[in-house]
Order: C-alpha cells, then structure tokens, then sequence
C-alpha cells in the first residue's frame, strides 16, 4: 500500500485524519515512538498473518505481543 493509496483513502474516508508523514525510518515501535515524542504503548503496529487459507490484519498496541501460539487471537474467534 502507498503513502498515496493511504492518504486517498483517509482523504474520502476520514476527512478530519491527516496522516503524518515522517522523513527518518520509522521501521520499529522504538524509532515510531522517538520520532513523534511519544511512548512506544502509544504507536499502533500492524501484522500482517496468514492463519490458514485466510490473511488477517492485526493492529495492536505497540508495546503488545503475540503469544508464541497465537492465543491472543482466539479472543477474536479466529481458529488456528
């Protein structure tokens, strides 16, 4: 997904959203959280996992885990 494809989609979904949009890497909650000045529980990271046949997108606290054997997902009825 682009930067664009992003921004387009809040832009006609979530007018009053503005994306911020950060020059230096922001590849780990660590450095997400030092660019923008706040805690790393404040970023939200997204997984991106394949259960199955199915793929799903997990957005989560960044300072959160996945459980080794994925039990925090059943809370959302997905079966491994």
């Amino acid at each position: 997904m682009s930067r664009e494809s992003v921004q387009a989609f809040f832009k006609t979904h979530a007018p009053d959203i503005e994306p911020v949009v950060l020059a230096d890497s922001i590849a780990t909650v660590a450095e997400a959280a030092q660019a923008l000045g706040v805690q790393e529980g404040q970023i939200a990271k997204t997984l991106a996992l394949k259960v199955g046949d199915e793929r799903i997108l997990v957005v989560m606290a960044g300072t959160e885990r996945l459980d080794a054997d994925f039990s925090h997902l059943r809370q959302f009825r997905v079966i491994l």
